[in-house]
């Protein structure tokens, strides 16, 4: 996703009105009937693990009136306009037509995106709930979507780099999902069987991962690959770092492995924007800040307690000498050090940093409230500010797409 094009995105301006009310594209309607029946008919889903149409409709709205009002703005400013859609007539075309207006939401286009997208995820073990605001965000779930810079594209907005990090283990990936019997994974071996990955660069990149019928699977199977990948790399990056080991430190708590899951998840979430090493950046820079807040009592504390065991073996050679009161001299004095230890560890006890900063919501110093107030983690707010638009001013129903205390406040 383009930071800059995404960052001039701004929640209250919207004003719903349905794509199917306003001038849409019925050029995909024909390569739409050329779907497997499995993915163009609409089936019933279980909403507790599965995406509603609902939420998939509001974010094609919502992202038209989004790009429909920086189209009249430019057109205002006699700037070129140039449409955030896109058509191929086939994989192999090199020349993407741009349209201004998305594809108009029939029953079939609405179908298609539901399907492929639920049985995509589902087949990655993903939760579609969960990576729904990255979607709505990127794409508004269009097939076509084509960003001003033609450099992110489709449903899942892969840029080039990213698409070419898949292609390195895209083969192995998409054989275990053809030998996979999840149920979802099933629903698409229709498509899977003679699917082939998208170029790493060259004119055929931009329509391979938006032309029908390949996709929006393919571009969703990069989607749920790359998400794959870096979940594999913040899992490197705690084990690397003995992040365990460091949390622990910090705030002088035991971890668990699903609390420390759950910081991964949200480093995983960030790393779809501003790549894993700048997720690991964001949180190295919130694990710094908070170091800086402890009280330093390491150094310290080793010379009182050398000074500790000194003041004893001296005390004792000079008793076996006879020199009894400079031993007790030197007693008094490991005594008074032994209090001096006790109190700077109460001190550096009660500096320590709660766990719960990690996933209090978005309290004062928390992991959440640094990351929205934070400019290289404002795409959490974009996601978090997408979520509850679509999901209470729009369809006036929380929890439906994406799951409560996403990401923050879990």
């Amino acid at each position: 996703m383009n930071k800059l094009t995404f960052s001039l995105f701004v929640i209250s301006c919207f004003v719903f009105s349905s794509a199917n009310s306003q001038t849409c594209s019925n050029d995909l309607e024909s390569q739409l009937e050329k779907m497997p029946d499995i993915l163009k008919i609409p089936r019933p889903i279980d909403s507790n693990v599965e995406l509603d149409v609902r939420c998939i409709s509001a974010s094609m709205d919502t992202f038209f009136n989004w790009t429909n009002n920086l189209r009249m703005e430019r057109e205002e400013k006699n700037e070129e306009s140039i449409g955030h859609y896109g058509y191929c007539d086939s994989s192999d075309q090199k020349k993407v037509k741009r349209l201004h207006t998305p594809p108009c939401q029939s029953d079939t286009y609405l179908a298609v995106i539901q399907n492929s997208y639920n049985d995509v995820l589902k087949c990655f073990n993903l939760d579609p709930k969960k990576i729904f605001a990255i979607t709505a965000v990127e794409s508004g779930f269009h097939i076509n979507t084509f960003s001003l810079t033609s450099q992110d594209i489709g449903i899942g907005q892969l840029i080039p780099a990213a698409i070419a990090e898949v292609n390195a283990f895209w083969e192995d990936s998409l054989a275990e999902l053809k030998q996979s019997d999840n149920p979802a994974c099933q629903n698409l071996q229709p498509l899977l069987a003679d699917l082939k990955n998208a170029p790493s660069e060259g004119s055929r990149q931009a329509c391979s991962m938006m032309a029908l019928p390949e996709n929006a699977v393919r571009n969703l199977l990069y989607l749920g690959m790359l998400h794959k990948f870096h979940e594999q790399k913040m899992s490197r990056y705690f084990n690397q770092t003995r992040m365990n080991e460091r949390l622990k430190e910090l705030t002088g708590e035991e971890w668990t492995e699903s609390e420390l899951e759950n910081l991964k998840e949200v480093l995983v979430f960030l790393s779809y924007n501003a790549g894993a090493q700048g997720a690991r950046d964001i949180f190295e820079s919130f694990i710094a800040e908070k170091q800086s807040t402890r009280i330093n009592w390491n150094d310290e504390y080793t010379v009182l307690y050398q000074s500790y065991i000194d003041y004893y073996l001296r005390a004792m050679d000079l008793k076996s000498n006879g020199s009894l009161i400079e031993a007790e001299s030197l007693l008094l004095e490991r005594k008074n050090t032994y209090v001096q230890m006790t109190k700077l560890k109460e001190a550096q006890q009660a500096s320590a940093v709660s766990k719960s900063i990690f996933f209090a919501n978005t309290n004062p110093g928390s992991f959440g409230e640094y990351l929205l107030n934070n400019k290289k983690s404002e795409y959490l707010k974009i996601l978090l500010g997408r979520i509850d638009y679509i999901e209470n001013t729009m369809l006036k129903s929380p929890g439906l797409c994406a799951n409560p205390g996403f990401l923050i406040g879990q």
